[in-house]
């Protein structure tokens, strides 16, 4: 094949046209032998997907037993890659494409409802994620799956707390610990050991205890992310009371967790608290620095209200040098982001603005009468 020719038969339309002219049967019989080719030890679920899908498409319910389930198995895994990399348009795509598959799997199913839910709530979409919690529980007990539905009833427990609810959520952590041992997850044990250390601080109930029983049965686990985030949490913590040279060392040990396991959006957290940590020692440079790198972390995995709330401290940075009005559109843009599931965060961003106002209109000088 001469250079022209292989460049007109890369053309899509020409491809589709060429995969128009086999039968039906025939196109299948390719799409199978693609999945065999590709079908290896850590192959790319994206890659398979489309050939599963056109099987389907091309036989219709003449399709072989099987097929339906392999389709829903690609695109959980898929999902699952997906929300790790904080890709929530495609996690959203994959949910709607099982949506349509006639005789889906509950299980697969659910699993693909929890990330979908999971990535609605960090794009701020809170009403949207509780009804997809609400299909995964559902799907979830069809399936007799416990420990898919211990973790659907954990996001609705913690979307609780997000609604500034914590007694509520707390009180369901604590039903949920007994069944997440029962279930033998040590993955969904030690984040809800976290969550409830979380509420009790929250409550402002002793919550250091808690912490480190979370981290122990984290590490005796090794289970990585979940250290990465309780360090972080009790940093949190220590800082809230007073220790915030203690809080720096445990920050510092969170963030080199996170790079060191790719994940952005709690290298934005981190980076944004010792962001927090150099601004109370004076240290506004460095601090704006650091906030602006947690803003711009936020924004690329695309949380608005994470990317929201380090601005927010930024124009904190503006008012505290005097500027008190350079720091009111960052409020306002704040809050018209600002969706049902995020209301506590809303309303300190309400009285915030309010008093920048007020500090502003102090700060004018009054016109004399002749």
């Amino acid at each position: 094949m001469n250079a022209e020719a292989a460049y007109v038969f890369a053309h899509a339309l020409v491809q589709r046209a060429a995969y128009d002219l086999h039968l039906p049967t025939e196109r299948a019989a390719l799409h199978r032998a693609a999945l065999t080719v590709l079908d290896v030890p850590g192959r790319d679920p994206e890659q398979l997907l489309p050939h599963a899908l056109g099987i389907l498409r091309d036989l219709g319910p003449e399709a072989e037993n099987g097929l339906t389930d392999t389709i829903c198995n690609l695109a959980d895994e898929a999902a699952r890659q997906a929300r790790l990399s904080y890709n929530h348009r495609r996690v959203l795509e994959l949910e709607a494409l099982v949506r349509t598959i006639p005789g889906a799997p509950d299980g697969p199913a659910a699993s693909v409802a929890l990330a979908a839910a999971q990535s609605l709530t960090l794009l701020g979409r809170v009403r949207e994620a509780a009804t997809r919690i609400r299909l995964a529980a559902r799907l979830a007990d069809r399936a007799g799956d416990t420990r898919m539905m211990l973790r659907a009833r954990k996001l609705h427990a913690e979307g609780h707390a997000n609604a500034g609810r914590p007694a509520r959520a707390l009180q369901e952590f604590d039903d949920m610990l007994r069944l997440a041992r029962e279930a033998g997850d040590k993955a969904l044990e030690v984040g809800i050991l976290g969550n409830i250390a979380i509420l009790r601080d929250m409550l402002k109930q002793p919550a250091e205890a808690h912490y480190h029983t979370a981290l122990d049965a984290a590490r005796a686990a090794g289970l990585k992310p979940e250290q990465m985030v309780l360090l972080g949490n009790l940093g949190r913590s220590l800082f809230e009371h007073g220790r915030a040279d203690e809080a720096r060392e445990l920050y510092e040990q969170a963030l080199a967790l996170s790079i060191r396991l790719q994940d952005r959006r709690y290298q934005s957290f981190f980076t944004g608290w010792l962001g927090g940590y150099e601004r109370g020692r004076g240290n506004h440079d460095r601090a704006r620095q650091l906030l602006q790198d947690a803003a711009r972390l936020a924004a690329e995995v695309g949380d608005r209200m994470l990317m929201h709330n380090w601005r927010c401290e930024l124009a904190e940075l503006d008012a505290a040098q005097g500027r008190p009005e350079a720091a009111i559109p960052v409020y306002v843009q704040a809050i018209a982001d600002a969706a049902a599931g995020t209301r506590a965060m809303a309303a300190d961003w309400r009285r915030r603005l309010r008093e920048l106002k007020t500090m502003t209109r102090a700060a004018k000088p009054r016109r004399t009468q002749k």
